[in-house]
């Protein structure tokens, strides 16, 4: 059974960058095959992946439309949307990436993210790890692709509108009733010091515990600014070390967590 950890939060927040320097130290620990899951319609994991001209799984929508007449007449729809879904998996060194892409016509993403979901499902057990990075905002949690993971990383910066966010994100994940084992509140891009009293209060009131902290990095942005792979980054790099620390903690807790099951 594969390890789910998902991503999510206001638009601006590092999150996708999260995303990625949470593959990247996958990798570099060793567990691979990871699954990179782009579950954002705006797909900038790819990028950071260093990955160019991907392949979607929304153009699959597309194309099993009448209007398109793309599905061979020999051949039933689910065979042909699961012999498309093998055509868009991306497969990387180390690790493979599926992004969701957008819907090119008219209409909603329902098809896309039922296509995900199963696929997702289908892939599951290939994989020890799977890094989902989710589209900014609220919208995705009804489409419930954030749905049966062990962690949800609330992602905000050292501002109010992100806490505020993470904060909604958290409220509508319990009132959906989706299955997020834990979900952990995480400051990003902040600058040097503690992070602010005021973000600490308000997130403590919402029942939000301040889990790990990634500081702004000047590397980081030079890997943005320059186009490169953020799995190229330095592991002495700050952010690098912050997300070595993060994904340290999850995985100690993971471990109390399962001794503490085994005893009942």
């Amino acid at each position: 059974m594969s390890f789910k950890i998902a991503v999510a939060g206001k638009g601006g927040t590092g999150k996708t960058t999260l995303a990625a320097l949470i593959v990247r130290h996958l990798l570099e620990s060793g567990n691979k095959p990871v699954l990179a899951v782009d579950a954002d319609a705006d797909a900038n994991f790819a990028d950071l992946l260093g990955i160019k001209d991907v392949k979607t799984i929304g153009t699959i929508r597309e194309e099993v439309q009448g209007t398109k007449g793309k599905v061979p007449l020999s051949m039933d729809k689910n065979t042909f949307v699961e012999m498309r879904l093998e055509d868009v998996l991306i497969e990387q060194e180390g690790f493979d990436l599926a992004v969701m892409g957008r819907s090119e016509g008219s209409g909603c993403y329902c098809y896309v993210n039922n296509l995900l979901r199963k696929y997702l499902d289908r892939l599951e057990g290939n994989y020890p790890y799977i890094v989902i990075d989710n589209q900014a905002g609220l919208e995705h949690l009804s489409r419930h692709t954030t749905d049966n993971v062990d962690v949800l990383l609330l992602v905000s910066d050292a501002s109010v509108k992100g806490i505020t966010t993470a904060i909604k994100v958290k409220e509508l994940a319990e009132e959906l009733k989706l299955k997020v084992s834990k979900m952990y509140l995480v400051i990003s891009r902040l600058p040097s010091g503690d992070v602010p009293k005021a973000l600490e209060k308000k997130a403590n009131e919402s029942g939000l515990e301040i889990f790990a902290t990634i500081p702004y990095d000047e590397q980081v942005l030079d890997y943005d600014l320059n186009e490169k792979s953020i799995l190229g980054l330095d592991s002495s790099a700050k952010a690098a070390c912050a997300v070595s620390e993060l994904m340290g903690k999850i995985e100690n807790r993971t471990l109390k967590n399962d001794k503490g099951n085994s005893k009942h």
